[in-house]
């Protein structure tokens, strides 16, 4: 491997993005159905609605804990910072990385310490060149 120094790769919100456009196109769709189809009071359907998509906006953040919004490598050791920095959050943390496994499956890199899941890693969210980067960060 290359000597890399420190390297930092910033990611987009691939994911959460997609997720939020899923989410409020079936809320909005849900919402006209109701609106549509049922006899209840606008202010019962309103809360019908409001409340789907409140529960599908923490399902979404929930979904997002360990989509990472940047990583930090060096040739000892990688910190990872979260883009959920809201519910279920998990704290920036130093790794050493020969503690660190890495598996491959698609376009999804999973990384683990010790056997516990620490981020998700989706080539959409990277330009290629950092994508590759990262594989040979784990040789992978």
């Amino acid at each position: 491997m290359k000597n890399i120094g420190h390297t930092t790769i910033i990611f987009r919100s691939y994911y959460l993005t997609k997720s939020l456009y899923y989410l409020f196109g079936l809320g909005a769709i849900t919402t006209v159905l109701i609106f549509l189809k049922s006899n209840l009071a606008v202010a019962s359907e309103l809360q019908i609605s409001t409340t789907l998509v409140g529960f599908g906006s923490i399902i979404v953040i929930y979904l997002n804990k360990l989509e990472p919004h940047f990583i930090k490598l060096d040739e000892e050791q990688l910190s990872i910072d979260y883009i959920n920095k809201l519910l279920f959050s998990r704290p920036s943390k130093v790794y050493l990385r020969k503690e660190i496994s890495m598996s491959l499956k698609k376009n999804i890199m999973t990384i683990y310490h010790k056997g516990v899941k620490l981020a998700i890693i989706r080539k959409a969210a990277l330009e290629e060149s950092d994508w590759n980067l990262l594989k040979e960060y784990f040789a992978i």
